[in-house]
């Protein structure tokens, strides 16, 4: 909102009522999106804030005090899902794995002289100034490399002379390119093809005795630590952060967002490109009631694609185990019946082999293991409210089951489990709380 600068009332009055308006915005519309921090390891990060600016919703964080690098609303992209970096964020990120080396064992004879002992090149950590983001969202990195020996070295025309030990070294310092590439979410760097360093080698004072050896030595030392860098160059990648699945709440109903795909490319900023990642996601309704048709008799298969027991068939409860996750066959104590409460509103029940109902302790939202407060038992003899679920549809013909209270059902692990292996205190519908109906052969 532009105010006239020569109206010094409006401008009081923009002063007085735009923070209230300002704060209407944030917690009427915006405290549902609880973005949550990008995953930076141990690095430290503010909890991201989300505003609204110039039509978009951002979130932004800082690493440490450091105020955040934003650019201008004129390059973000619209219409996605987008996350940006600076190079003080890239920089950190790859000095959580930095520094990073390897050695070598060493040896040289030039006549009379012997000498042996040991090469070791060392990759430092990356200086703020040193990494900088391209436009296709490349990194270019300037990549310093040193290279340390001890040796000891004799010679066979002086046998009463003691070993001569010293401890030459060099450093090399190349330009390399790291290209981001995005599995399962996490975002991460690769040296694409680095170069070979150069190392020339400061020997230091040496003996007059061993002066023959200084000609070979010094090409010999520089072409092992070359070898040794490159092996460190190639093998090194960093993770830059993850981005997490997380939900929000809007109107009543709980939406998960999911990253499918991202793509990597640079954007400008104030301070230089930032590393920008732009996300395709899904955002679905796990809260919408469930269209799923049950086959009768079913069998529940859990994330990690093992079946739902109700041990002994049901009629368990108590300090018992009544529910477990490790089944890998169908027998009996696989099969249960879900019947139909109330179609329209995705209300169902689940009946054991043994005819007894699935109970959800409390109505839900108990965690931990089976214990007195066991979360699910299989001993209710009718639908009491404990025993009525909510079938929720999700992609991929899986789905979810919500408690009375709220709560969803929860293959801890995925499934596999004998002990503690169900919860019913999770608020949301990730993987482990996703199963799948599998009718019964």
């Amino acid at each position: 909102m532009s105010i006239p600068s020569g109206n010094p009332v409006l401008i009081e009055v923009a002063n007085w009522v735009m923070p209230d308006v300002v704060n209407v915005v944030n917690e009427r519309l915006l405290s549902p999106f609880l973005i949550p921090a990008l995953q930076f390891r141990s690095l430290t990060v503010s909890m991201p804030v989300p505003v609204v600016r110039d039509g978009f919703l951002l979130a932004y964080s800082a690493l440490g005090w450091e105020q955040p690098d934003a650019p201008g609303s004129g390059d973000w992209p619209a219409g996605t899902l987008f996350a940006g970096v600076d190079s003080a964020v890239l920089a950190a990120a790859a000095n959580m794995v930095l520094p990073q080396g390897t050695s070598s064992g060493f040896s040289l004879d030039a006549g009379p002289v012997h000498l042996s002992g040991n090469v070791g090149v060392e990759v430092p950590r990356f200086t703020l100034d040193s990494v900088r983001v391209n436009d296709d969202g490349s990194l270019t990195v300037q990549a310093s490399c040193n290279a340390r020996a001890q040796l000891g070295m004799r010679t066979d025309l002086l046998p009463f002379l003691p070993t001569f030990y010293f401890g030459p070294n060099a450093t090399a310092t190349v330009t390399v390119t790291a290209r981001a590439a995005v599995v399962n979410g996490e975002v991460r760097m690769t040296l694409i093809d680095p170069p070979v360093p150069s190392f020339t080698f400061d020997l230091g004072s040496i003996p007059w005795w061993a002066v023959a050896i200084e000609a070979p030595l010094r090409p010999a030392l520089a072409s092992l630590a070359a070898r040794l860098a490159g092996e460190v160059l190639r093998n090194f990648s960093f993770s830059v952060y993850t981005i997490p699945t997380f939900s929000v709440s809007l109107g009543g109903s709980s939406y998960d967002i999911r990253l499918l795909q991202a793509t990597p490319s640079g954007c400008p900023s104030p301070q230089g490109r930032l590393l920008q990642v732009q996300a395709r996601v899904s955002f679905t309704n796990p809260s919408a009631p469930s269209s799923i048709r049950f086959p009768s008799p079913t069998t529940i298969r859990c994330h990690d694609g093992k079946f739902l027991t109700a041990v002994d068939g049901g009629g368990l409860g108590g300090h018992n185990t009544p529910i477990e996750t490790d089944r890998t066959r169908v027998r009996e104590w696989e099969t249960f019946t879900v019947e139909t409460i109330n179609a329209e509103a995705g209300k169902f029940a689940l009946r054991a082999y043994n005819g007894d109902y699935v109970c959800a302790a409390n109505g839900g939202g108990i965690g931990g293991p089976n214990d007195a407060s066991c979360p699910v038992h299989t001993d209710a003899t009718g639908i009491g409210v404990w025993d009525q679920f909510t079938m929720l549809m999700l992609p991929g013909g899986k789905f979810a089951i919500r408690t009375l209270n709220g709560h969803y059902l929860a293959a801890t692990n995925g499934g596999g489990m004998t002990g503690g292996p169900v919860d019913t205190d999770r608020k949301a519908a990730r993987e482990w709380e996703t199963f799948t109906a599998v009718r019964v052969p």
